[in-house]
């Protein structure tokens, strides 16, 4: 039989990565607050004990795009995680894109 779903489980873990500057000026990241950057190895095995195959990541558009180009090696590390872990067999990793971006564009 051929399993032709998206998706491999029924459940998806999500690490929230917002990133705002407030009114005043402050930059509020989710991400440097949680450290789930550091910490995505641990934060991927844990998933397992729940089996957990999907994980929704954020995308720190801040530190991404600079100037009008697009560097995404800040999270070129969780997605090398997630492989090492074999979650990309079992798994979808799913990055918030930014509204204007698709996944079909160059960039």
């Amino acid at each position: 039989m051929i399993n032709n779903r998206i998706f491999q489980s029924y459940w998806q873990a999500g690490y929230e990565g917002a990133d705002h500057v407030n009114g005043t000026g402050l930059s509020l990241s989710i991400n440097n607050s949680t450290q789930h950057p550091k910490l995505a190895y641990d934060n991927y095995l844990l998933l397992a004990d729940f089996e957990i195959g999907i994980v929704r990541e954020s995308v720190d558009w801040r530190a991404v795009e600079k100037d009008g180009h697009v560097d995404f090696s800040s999270i070129e590390s969780r997605a090398r995680t997630a492989k090492a872990l074999r979650l990309h067999a079992s798994s979808r990793i799913i990055f918030q894109l930014k509204p204007h971006l698709t996944t079909k564009e160059p960039q």
